[in-house]
């Protein structure tokens, strides 16, 4: 018997493994929560990096073309810069109302640098 996974399947089961280490620390549910959230969106804003690179780069796109496309693309960058920004808000507010102790706290930096 042979079993098939769709993309979105190997997709979660790919996102299931990068956050693994969040998953077995033994930090508080919410912080682990934000520290999903904050791997989730840099890896968007990595992709959307690379979108810009390519379009910058692609020599089928007429001027006007490229630019329109690259203005959404920086857009969309800068808008999930605002998101990074106020997850990374979410995560020290959470790691302060819960009162991790220091070995939490770094354990969860250590984290959301990864």
């Amino acid at each position: 018997m042979r079993v098939s996974l769709s993309a979105l399947g190997k997709a979660k089961a790919s996102q299931s493994q990068k956050n693994e280490d969040i998953d077995k620390s033994e930090l508080p549910d919410t912080v682990k929560g934000q520290l999903k959230t904050i791997r989730r969106i840099r890896a968007e804003i990595a992709e959307t990096q690379e979108e810009l690179r390519a379009l910058a780069a692609d020599p089928r796109l007429d001027p006007q073309a490229r630019a329109e496309r690259m203005a959404a693309k920086q857009s969309e960058l800068n808008a999930l810069s605002s998101a990074l920004a106020t997850a990374n808000g979410g995560l020290m507010k959470a790691m302060k109302e819960l009162k991790l102790d220091s070995g939490q706290m770094q354990t969860a930096m250590a984290l959301s640098m990864k």
